[in-house]
């Protein structure tokens, strides 16, 4: 892996509240899935996938990239569950990894040269998160050294990085992206987000 550093994007969830899989949803003719999965190869060659509900559709979508996807059959746990099974393959793959950088398929506007800021800092400071900062928040997309992985694990349920993150705050260093603070949820944040983005 390039600089001991992979990205895992997670992308199992059900998208109840969307009523409509959220992944594959069509954003300047690609689906969102495809979007950032095609970011964060621009960013870092080694880049796994985490699918989960609605796995044989959503696999279809992106079985064309040159990824490492797996199947989180935990899905419903929450996105903890995401988490573990992604930090599971990357280790057993490369137990030399230093780091991860964790992305979500529902933040449509992260762009590469996000993820390439990340990655940057994230080599001068391989021991400390690198966050993102937006709308008040410190979350993903982020770098997770090493250290944190077994932190990471013991998560359960819907509680993503942006804990381990928050209780490590002297450890964290921040990236602001005011765009990352654009996700989607509800029927009703997707219709705001085309009609403003066209």
């Amino acid at each position: 892996m390039e600089n001991n550093v992979a990205i895992l994007v997670l992308a199992a969830g059900e998208s109840k509240r969307l009523g409509k899989i959220k992944q594959l949803l069509k954003y300047r003719g690609k689906s969102l899935l495809e979007s950032i999965v095609e970011k964060a190869l621009l960013a870092n060659p080694e880049v796994v996938v985490v699918l989960g509900a609605h796995y044989e559709q959503v696999h279809q979508a992106i079985k064309h990239y040159p990824v490492m996807v797996v199947e989180n059959k935990h899905w419903k746990e929450g996105v903890a569950s995401s988490i573990r099974c992604g930090l599971q393959t990357v280790t057993v793959k490369n137990p030399n990894i230093k780091g991860v950088i964790i992305l979500l398929s529902d933040q449509p506007l992260v762009t590469s040269d996000h993820i390439l800021s990340i990655t940057r800092q994230a080599s001068d400071e391989n021991n400390k998160i690198i966050a993102t900062a937006y709308r008040e928040v410190i979350g993903v997309p982020a770098y997770i050294p090493k250290t944190y992985f077994e932190t990471l694990e013991t998560l359960r349920g819907n509680t993503g990085a942006k804990k381990l993150i928050n209780e490590n705050r002297d450890e964290v260093r921040i990236i602001n992206l005011e765009d990352a603070g654009i996700d989607i949820d509800t029927p009703r944040d997707w219709n705001e987000f085309i009609s403003r983005e066209g």
